[in-house]
């Protein structure tokens, strides 16, 4: 997957251009964030697009336009909003997809000054060459979101592209949507973000040092940074972690640790019968079925009894589904 990005004077300025071999790309735009069933309906949609328009030879090139930070957390800074995947998460989803271009925009006061059709002439056309774009029927874009897929459809006519404008998918009778997944998490609901992303949802960060306080009780536990705009409901999980590409079974849990007054929110998990320094380890926690709220217990006794209930609880389910992570597919 060949990575194009770009800072904000590069986009606005014209100084940088694709290169010629991936110009006349198909490329898809928008956040993508989760990369769930409705973008990779999208991307398919694209690379259908890329074997029909390529030569008897080879296809063209296909893939993906979005932005860094999300346009919601640039315009509204000091709020906070719930990423389900940052960047480097997204590249990875990407690249198991096999696109072949993401093209990666800075969001910033210049990009957001742009009109509609000076994003079309600056960045669709001169800095990348496309030759088709798709988007939702609900896209809009530039100065003010005064573009929308209407506009985009007569400005293609004008400089020579083509636009598809893709209905949203649908599960159970519902838009698929990046908040949908987010709700979903934030109810606790990980089955549900599985079913509506195609793939299992992950939190991706790096195995800390704490207090060890788990290791004393009987429970040793990897402790894992999280970003702090995780709105994951607080509570226990049947989780999985991935280290180096392996799998291992455990009871998660993410929140403020009341019992022992935990100060901030963060993941921590005990990992059913493994024995390895994993710090500083960069890791994957796969979360598959919520157990029980976070809860604050009268001393370490009941704490205890919890957990060995947790745990046994956990182990059934894995009993019953040894293999609950889903991957996201290549598409095809």
């Amino acid at each position: 997957m060949f990575r194009f990005t770009t800072n904000a004077s590069e986009t606005v300025n014209g100084s940088r251009q694709l290169p010629d071999d991936k110009k006349s790309a198909i490329l898809a735009i928008g956040n993508f964030d989760g990369v769930h069933k409705g973008h990779q309906y999208i991307l398919k949609q694209a690379l259908e697009i890329a074997q029909q328009t390529g030569s008897s030879k080879q296809r063209k090139p296909f893939g993906v336009i979005t932005f860094s930070p999300h346009p919601r957390a640039f315009f509204n800074p000091t709020g906070n909003f719930f990423r389900l995947t940052d960047n480097a998460t997204r590249a990875d989803l990407f690249e198991q997809l096999g696109i072949d271009i993401l093209v990666m925009l800075e969001f910033s006061k210049q990009l957001a000054a742009l009109t509609a059709e000076e994003f079309v002439q600056k960045i669709l056309v001169t800095m990348l060459g496309i030759s088709h774009i798709i988007v939702g029927e609900n896209f809009y874009f530039g100065k003010n979101r005064q573009g929308n897929a209407e506009m985009l459809t007569l400005w293609g006519e004008k400089y020579g592209f083509g636009v598809s404008v893709l209905k949203p998918l649908k599960h159970s009778q519902q838009t698929i949507s990046s908040s949908k997944v987010r709700q979903a998490l934030r109810d606790g609901e990980p089955a549900l973000a599985t079913q509506l992303l195609g793939h299992s949802w992950y939190l991706n960060g790096v195995v800390v040092e704490g207090k060890q306080l788990g290791r004393t009780i009987g429970f040793p536990t990897a402790n894992i940074a999280t970003r702090s705009d995780c709105e994951l409901k607080h509570g226990t999980y049947a989780a999985q972690i991935e280290i180096d590409g392996q799998l291992f079974q455990g009871a998660g849990n993410y929140g403020t640790r009341p019992t022992v007054n935990g100060v901030g929110a963060r993941f921590e998990i005990f990992i059913f019968d493994f024995d390895r320094d994993i710090y500083g380890k960069q890791v994957k926690i796969h979360l598959h079925k919520f157990i029980r709220d976070d809860e604050k217990f009268e001393g370490l006794e009941p704490l205890i009894a919890a957990i060995d209930k947790d745990v046994v609880q956990i182990k059934q389910y894995f009993a019953k589904n040894p293999s609950p992570t889903q991957r996201i597919h290549k598409i095809a």
